[in-house]
């Protein structure tokens, strides 16, 4: 699109946009509760996994070779729905990603003399210890009428942001 052009054609968007949101839900007991296992299971699972990662693997996180591993057994391990079981993956892959190359950039400032401290990311599993939870609008949530938030994820309970 050159202009300002408007074209009445279909495009593809190369580039994503991640937007986290910070919400105030008011829910009954019986769906806190609910929420709070699933973010402590998918806690858990992203715990399992990169210990797996990094007892098994030698400290590599490929998220294909993981997911091939260790999908099933997150699903029912950890009773986490499918997406989570990929997000739980997902992250661990992209932390260990971002430790290797920590460890790489550490190595060459050292090499250059820009430092001289060791860096020490990956001596042990990288741990998890947030309640946290990844959602994906329109798969594991939905805003209703009257400010409401349907959480599919958990079981479709409704709860009413505020």
């Amino acid at each position: 699109m050159e202009g300002g052009e408007i074209l009445n054609e279909p495009y593809v968007v190369k580039d994503s946009l991640t937007l986290s949101i910070k919400l105030n839900l008011s829910a009954n007991y019986e769906q806190k509760a609910l929420l709070l296992r699933t973010m402590d299971s998918y806690r858990d699972a992203m715990n399992y996994v990169s210990r797996y990662a990094f007892t098994q693997l030698d400290k590599r996180a490929n998220k294909r070779k993981l997911n091939d591993l260790l999908y099933r057994e997150l699903r029912i391990r950890y009773n986490l729905p499918s997406q989570l079981a990929q997000s739980a993956i997902r992250r661990v892959a992209s932390t260990y990603q971002g430790e290797w190359t920590k460890i790489k950039q550490n190595a060459e400032h050292r090499k250059l003399g820009y430092t001289k401290k060791y860096y020490h990311g990956l001596e042990k599993a990288p741990e998890f210890k947030s309640r946290t939870t990844e959602m994906v609008y329109g798969r594991d949530y939905s805003f209703g009428k009257n400010q409401t938030a349907s959480v599919n994820t958990f079981g479709r309970p409704s709860s009413r942001c505020l």
